[in-house]
């Protein structure tokens, strides 16, 4: 999970995107086999908006585009997954939906890395990461956190009568 904020001078247009961020093994100029790779891409809607976001399970282009679009210098909450078991890639933002690839990459690799890529996309937008948690589990509320929530929401309810 990071913070995300993309500048530029012009709206992102055209198709020469390029991953920025990703998961990996080893590190440094030893990392391979990049997984889950994130992208500033151009907007649906290029009249009100900037850019939105794209991945790929390995694919050095976008599968699936984010179905929102975003306004440079909005700060994003980004939630970047890969599944370990079915290879495929999954982003969120700013806990809104979330979108999944359709195609999968490599399965029982252990990624041990988290790599950020300076690239020469056209145009070269300033992307700025803030606030990066790495973990090797997607945080879910427990059962029985949702049900004392649950529980204190109906007390809350039954004391306004």
């Amino acid at each position: 999970m990071f913070s995300l904020t993309v500048n530029d001078d012009a709206t992102v247009s055209g198709s020469d995107f390029e991953y920025f961020a990703h998961f990996g093994t080893g590190g440094g100029a030893a990392m391979s086999n990049f997984a889950a790779r994130m992208d500033v891409v151009a907007p649906t809607n290029s009249v009100d908006f900037n850019f939105s976001l794209g991945i790929a399970s390995e694919s050095s282009t976008a599968e699936i585009v984010y179905d929102s679009d975003f306004i440079f210098g909005d700060q994003l909450t980004i939630l970047l997954d890969y599944d370990l078991d079915t290879g495929l890639s999954s982003l969120t933002v700013n806990g809104g939906t979330t979108i999944t690839t359709a195609n999968a990459g490599s399965t029982g690799v252990s990624l041990t890395a988290f790599g950020l890529r300076q690239s020469n996309s056209s145009p070269d937008e300033t992307i700025t990461i803030d606030n990066l948690v790495i973990s090797d589990s997607t945080m879910v509320p427990e059962p029985s956190t949702a049900i004392l929530g649950s529980f204190a929401l109906l007390g809350l309810l039954r004391r306004r009568r």
